[in-house]
């Protein structure tokens, strides 16, 4: 989708007195350009039961409000908004007539995504946050995948799902808080647990082991932020004995700090 409107762009710029397109600091000769945006960067929630089915979604609206933009002369107008979230969806656009708020609810999946957002107006000129790939800042919705059990006899694991296809790169780190308690029973008696995190491709990410008492509980904290596989991974729970146990689980596929500036992060000019 993203080639084809490449294609039709550069078409439009070679035929005259089509549309020009222009990223944000050229607007302020036409225009006070003012807007606001919220829910850009949010974090996604998954709720998992024993099954590794999930049983509530918790996502985030988009919203950019240009309502305060105004044109410096009568002669400039606002003719149509758009959004292109960046997920492979298609772009989105409103007549600025009837609206100057933009929203979007799609982001389903987790990822950093290739998002835009501009005006065409009057004078045959298109706007736009985002000229090239370089130095943008993504879209980003970190993924949240919890599971919480109580009086099981055994610990379930947590699949944590891949990110959206569309995302720019991988998670910048991954993140465990797992709260194992060994909880009332009719035999008091200790167990180990251990916990294995593997990755996309059978690899262990990171593991540990910890013997909990009767009536006790352990956290294993973990996080990591180096060489972070892009795919679905398996936080593996195993315990040495079949007791009375609680779980509190949350894995967190953080992208907070993702950028597109190449030399410090990921290079977004993707090819269309």
């Amino acid at each position: 989708m993203r080639w084809v409107l490449s294609l039709v762009v550069a078409v439009l710029l070679l035929v005259p007195g089509c549309t020009e397109m222009k990223d944000y600091t050229a607007v302020y000769e036409k225009y006070d350009l003012e807007y606001t945006s919220s829910g850009y960067q949010m974090a996604n929630t998954y709720e998992k039961n024993a099954n590794n089915e999930t049983v509530s979604t918790t996502t985030h609206v988009v919203e950019i409000d240009f309502s305060a933009t105004t044109p410096r002369s009568d002669q400039y107008r606002i003719e149509t908004f758009w959004m292109d979230p960046g997920d492979g969806s298609p772009m989105l656009t409103w007549d600025a007539s009837e609206t100057s708020v933009l929203t979007y609810d799609g982001f389903v999946g987790y990822g950093a995504f290739y998002y835009n957002h501009g005006f065409i107006d009057s004078q045959g000129d298109e706007y736009m946050m985002w000229f090239n790939g370089t130095d943008r800042a993504p879209a980003l919705r970190t993924g949240v995948f919890t599971l919480a059990q109580t009086a099981s006899n055994m610990p379930a694991n947590l699949y944590v799902d891949s990110p959206h296809p569309s995302s720019l790169g991988p998670p910048e780190r991954i993140m465990i808080t797992s709260e194992i308690t060994n909880a009332l029973d009719f035999i008091p008696q200790s167990t180990e647990i251990t916990w294995t995190l593997m990755g996309p491709n059978g690899e262990v990410l990171g593991n540990h082991t910890e013997e909990i008492g009767f009536l006790s509980s352990y956290t294993w904290e973990f996080l990591l932020d180096e060489e972070v596989p892009f795919g679905a991974v398996e936080l593996l729970i195993e315990s040495s004995v079949e007791t009375n146990i609680n779980q509190n689980t949350e894995v967190r596929m953080s992208y907070n700090g993702f950028t597109c500036y190449a030399t410090l992060s990921n290079d977004c000019n993707q090819e269309p």
